[in-house]
């Protein structure tokens, strides 16, 4: 708790396997008025077109909890609609905009879904989150006056991961930055046992050899600083951590691995990839007094908001 302690203070001063190609120069200033985006919906396989506030309202629904702070929704909705504008100025020679698909994209919820889920508290978290939005209606992030990438996710590992030491190429406000209120997350920490069969069938197309002393199976577990396993030898095959969190369906590719009682435990600490905003610590950081800016300028090293 005393270093936790030490390492808030100043804090409180303040699924995607291949990123895109570099985002291009913002010609004009975005315009709110009359904006609408085609999102492809990829159960149904329909587009629909959307106001850009019906949008943005319906993407915090579906990617943050309406429990959250405002300045939490409030920068949850600024990278939202970044995200969005990104993906529209990619996507010119295609029929729609975006997909409500969170691979390569992010969620979206039709109002119907939201208030489905919520029951009823939908009044009031809906009037909470259209808020959220009204306040930061159609602010950007930018940096040397690009539209960035913003990604984010839902829970670090206590430190975000850098893009370009997760998936290569060079974007200097995807950085790896202290995200220590995550560790307080109820969510944080994840266990999960597999026994060896499952594994053999999670892994049955890597054309691994199996030995028959299971205990020996893993080894030589590289990671980055910020504790993302990156490589890991099964049976001496390397594979990415990425991919071995894929195949068992664990919470994020930062854990730790155990044999004992004839199977694999399997520690995870965080949810999702790592990269950019953790939107727990945008929470923890609204909670301490951090306005949405100063989020979004934590986790977006070097950029402009406005």
């Amino acid at each position: 708790m005393l270093f936790l302690g030490m390492v808030l203070f100043p804090l409180c001063s303040m699924e995607k396997t291949v990123l895109p190609k570099p985002p291009s120069p913002l010609v004009s200033e975005p315009s709110t008025s009359g904006e609408t985006f085609k999102v492809k919906l990829s159960e149904e396989g329909k587009i629909i077109e959307l106001s850009l506030k019906d949008y943005i309202v319906g993407v915090v629904c579906a990617e943050m909890p309406a429990e959250y702070q405002p300045e939490a929704l409030k920068a949850q909705a600024v990278a939202a609609y970044t995200f969005a504008l990104y993906r529209k100025q990619e996507n010119t020679d295609k029929d729609y905009d975006i997909t409500d698909s969170t691979t390569p994209d992010q969620a979206y919820m039709t109002d119907a879904d939201f208030k489905k889920r919520e029951g009823s508290n939908y009044e009031a978290y809906k009037a909470k989150i259209t808020a959220a939005v009204d306040a930061v209606f159609g602010q950007v992030i930018t940096h040397e006056g690009k539209v960035v990438l913003p990604i984010y996710h839902d829970i670090s590992g206590g430190k975000t991961e850098s893009a370009e030491v997760l998936w290569g190429g060079s974007y200097p406000y995807l950085q790896s930055v202290e995200s220590v209120g995550d560790l307080l997350s109820p969510q944080y920490l994840s266990e999960k046992s597999v026994t060896g069969d499952e594994l053999r069938s999670a892994l049955s197309d890597r054309k691994i050899t199996f030995s028959e002393n299971a205990s020996e199976w893993f080894g030589n577990i590289k990671r980055s600083e910020s504790g993302t396993v990156l490589s890991v030898d099964v049976c001496g095959v390397s594979l990415k951590g990425s991919d071995l969190r894929t195949a068992l369906s664990l919470r994020s590719a930062n854990f730790d691995v155990s044999y004992s009682d004839s199977s694999f435990q399997f520690s995870v600490r965080g949810h999702g990839h790592g990269v950019g905003m953790s939107q727990y610590g945008a929470q923890f950081m609204a909670l301490q007094g951090s306005d949405y800016k100063e989020i979004l300028q934590w986790y977006y090293r070097g950029c402009e908001i406005g």
